[in-house]
């Protein structure tokens, strides 16, 4: 039995989403997010694609500062089954994190993102007194 690996994470935005379409016609919007607490270098990117209607939902709704919740495979290379890796021009170590994407979830209608003024698909709501914490 062949099994799939979900990986599912959560995060803003790093720059606004780009779409594109390939030769036959198929949408694929791409888009990175970070990943951590905000305030260091520790931050993870990731780069995000999106495809066919998800890839148009995502063009559509979301902007730099939107934080979203994705659903998707992470991308690895054929030959080693890792992430892509790669020494810079300065001897330096990289990785590479992406996602094909097969959902992906709004999360705050707060930020600077589209999705605070979208209405095609509406952010989970939280039920709490405004004396109580946030929960999160």
């Amino acid at each position: 039995m062949s099994g799939k690996a979900l990986i599912v994470i959560t995060g803003k935005l790093a720059v606004d989403p780009e779409m594109r379409f390939l030769p036959d016609g198929t949408a694929v919007t791409n888009f990175m997010i970070y990943t951590g607490n905000g305030a260091d270098s520790k931050d993870t990117l990731w780069k995000v694609a999106a495809w066919r209607k998800s890839a148009e939902w995502c063009a559509e709704n979301l902007a730099k500062d939107s934080v979203v919740m994705v659903h998707g495979s992470l991308n690895v290379q054929k030959d080693t089954g890792e992430p892509r890796l790669w020494d810079s021009r300065d001897g330096a170590k990289h990785t590479e994190l992406s996602i094909n994407a097969e959902r992906v979830d709004p999360i705050d209608n707060f930020g600077k993102g589209k999705s605070a003024q979208s209405t095609s698909k509406p952010s989970p709501k939280v039920d709490f007194d405004e004396e109580d914490e946030i929960p999160f």
